[in-house]
């Protein structure tokens, strides 16, 4: 079972170290994943892993594959990923400041 816990959207940009890449829109989801738990007073459910997915759109230039990037949303936090191709994106860990 999942739950989506937190949903960023807006415009940010892209960075490649300290270099602007581009302009993007993008969407930003954060899943908890839940796991059955079993004990002797009853069932229910713990949280396990959480999962950050990306969306990214409106890019005035393509992202080079496999560089390590970072996304800067509108309130200023970040989110590493790179590009896998076919607009796919690969999140690298968690949101941050």
């Amino acid at each position: 079972m999942s739950e989506l816990i937190e949903r960023a959207c807006g415009k940010g940009h892209v960075l490649s170290g300290d270099v602007l890449v581009t302009e993007v829109v993008y969407d930003v989801e954060v899943w908890q994943d839940y796991i059955g738990s079993g004990h002797l007073k009853g069932h229910g459910t713990a949280p396990s892993t959480r999962t950050v997915k990306c969306t990214l759109s409106a890019l005035s230039i393509p992202l080079p594959l496999r560089d390590t990037l970072t996304l800067v949303m509108s309130d200023k936090r970040k989110l590493n990923f790179y590009n896998s191709g076919d607009d796919n994106v690969t999140v690298m860990g968690a949101i941050y400041d």
